[in-house]
C-alpha cells in the first residue's frame, strides 16, 4: 500500500508539471473562443420582431430570468407609448335625454398601464449560451370595439349581416359598446341575419369579454366598466358625484351629470341624485376588482325631483392600496317597485359583497337587470389619486 502510494504521488507529480508546459496563452485563447461564441450569438426573436405600427406595438427584452425579461419588454412599450401619446386632458360633452354629459379622456400613464395588461408574447429564446432570455411581446393598441369588429368580419370572411340580434345580459346588449360594435357590422345592403353571444366573465384573476363563447378579449380590472355604460332609450339619467360644497341639490333641469370625476385621497364629496319620474332609488359601489357594495336602497323619488345623500353628510375617498390610484364605478338604479334585497341575498351567500379578492358578483349582478327591469339607470367613475 505504501508503494502504490507513494506511485500515485509520483504520477500526479509528473502530471502537475507536464501542465507548466502548456503553450503560453492557450488557456486565454479557450476563454477568448467562448466570449466570441457568446458575442457572435444572435437571437432568431431579434430577427422575428415585427415593426411597430399604427395599430400594434413591439417591446424586446433581454434578462437573467424569463421575468426579467418580460418585464423590460413591456417597459419599452409603456415608454413607447408614453412618447406618442398626448399628456393633454381632452372634454367632450354631448346631450343624452335632456342632460349633459361630460366625459373625460385619461392621461398617458393610465392607458400605458391598462394596454400593457393585453400584451401578448410573439416569441421566446432561452438557447443563449450566456443563460440570457429573450422575448417579444406585441400591443394592440386598438380600442377593444375595433377589435371584436375585426375578429368577426374575419370569422364571417366580409359577409356582414344587415341585421344582428345580440344576446346576453341586457345591460350589456343595451350598452354604448354594443351599440357601436352594431353600427361598425351591420349593412343596410345585406340579406342577412347574424345572432352574437356577449358576456362579462371573471376567469384566471382577470376580467374577460366573452364573444360567442369562443373568442374572449382581456379587460383590464378598472376597465371593465368602461364600455358598458348603459344605453337604455328614455331613461332617467339619475346620478352624480360631486366633492361636498355645501350646495343644495339643483333642479333636474340645471344638473350636470358628470360621467367621469377625479378625486384626490381624503377628499369628501356626496352623491347628487335628479330624476324626472317617479320611482325607487338604489345605488350601488363597484370596485375596481367586481366585488359590490350597497350604498343605498329604495329611497323612493318623486319625478322632477333632487336630493343629496348622504343627508347632512359626506363621504371620505380613500386609496385602496398606498401610492396607486383606485378606480370605482357607481351605478344608480331608479325601477317602479322596491328591489327585492333578497337576490342579494344570494350574493352575499357566495361570498358577500366585500368578502374578497376570490369573490367576483358583477358578472352575477348585470343578470340581476334582467330581472330588475329598471326605468332609469345611470353610471359614474370616480378616480381617487394618491
Amino acid at each position: 500500500m505504501k508503494r502504490l502510494f507513494g506511485a500515485l504521488l509520483f504520477a500526479s507529480t509528473l502530471l502537475i508539471q507536464s501542465c507548466g508546459l502548456l503553450p503560453e496563452g492557450s488557456e486565454a485563447s479557450e476563454v477568448s473562443s467562448e466570449t466570441q461564441a457568446e458575442q457572435q450569438y444572435r437571437s432568431f426573436c431579434i430577427d422575428k420582431t415585427p415593426r411597430d405600427t399604427d395599430h400594434f406595438v413591439v417591446g424586446v427584452g433581454v434578462g437573467e430570468s424569463l421575468s426579467k425579461a418580460r418585464q423590460l419588454a413591456l417597459s419599452e412599450i409603456a415608454q413607447k407609448l408614453s412618447s406618442r401619446v398626448s399628456v393633454t386632458t381632452k372634454s367632450t360633452t354631448r346631450a343624452i335625454d335632456d342632460y349633459e354629459s361630460q366625459t373625460f379622456d385619461q392621461d398617458v400613464s393610465i392607458e400605458s398601464d391598462v394596454a400593457i395588461d393585453n400584451a401578448v408574447e410573439l416569441c421566446r429564446d432561452i438557447d443563449d449560451p450566456r443563460g440570457k432570455v429573450y422575448v417579444v411581446y406585441q400591443l394592440d393598441k386598438r380600442p377593444l370595439v375595433q377589435k371584436v369588429y375585426s375578429d368577426l368580419a374575419r370569422q364571417w370572411q366580409g359577409n356582414l349581416p344587415r341585421t344582428i340580434q345580440f344576446k346576453g345580459p341586457s345591460i350589456l346588449v343595451n350598452s354604448h359598446f354594443v351599440s357601436e360594435l352594431r353600427e361598425k357590422l351591420e349593412r343596410d345592403t345585406s340579406t342577412l341575419e347574424k345572432t352574437v353571444v356577449i358576456d362579462l366573465k371573471r376567469q384566471n384573476n382577470r376580467w374577460v369579454l366573452s364573444v360567442n363563447d369562443s373568442a374572449t378579449y382581456t379587460v383590464a380590472d378598472r376597465k371593465f366598466l368602461s364600455f358598458i355604460a348603459p344605453d337604455f332609450a328614455g331613461t332617467v339619467k339619475a346620478l352624480d358625484i360631486d366633492i361636498a360644497s355645501g350646495e343644495a341639490p339643483r333642479p333636474p333641469a340645471d344638473f350636470r351629470f358628470a360621467r367621469s370625476v377625479r378625486l384626490r385621497h381624503g377628499d369628501d364629496f356626496s352623491f347628487r341624485v335628479a330624476s324626472r319620474r317617479n320611482g325607487y332609488f338604489s345605488l350601488f359601489n363597484i370596485y375596481e376588482d367586481g366585488r359590490i357594495a350597497n350604498l343605498l336602497e329604495n329611497r323612493f323619488v318623486d319625478n322632477n325631483s333632487a336630493f343629496q345623500y348622504p343627508d347632512g353628510g359626506t363621504f371620505t375617498s380613500l386609496v385602496l392600496e398606498d401610492g396607486k390610484t383606485t378606480y370605482d364605478v357607481y351605478i344608480g338604479v331608479l325601477t317602479e317597485n322596491p328591489i327585492v334585497l333578497s337576490e342579494f341575498a344570494k350574493l352575499e351567500s357566495q361570498g358577500g359583497f366585500l368578502a374578497g379578492d376570490d369573490y367576483y358578483q358583477f358578472d352575477q349582478f348585470l343578470r340581476w337587470f334582467d330581472f330588475v327591469d329598471p326605468i332609469g339607470v345611470s353610471t359614474l367613475e370616480a378616480r381617487t389619486d394618491p
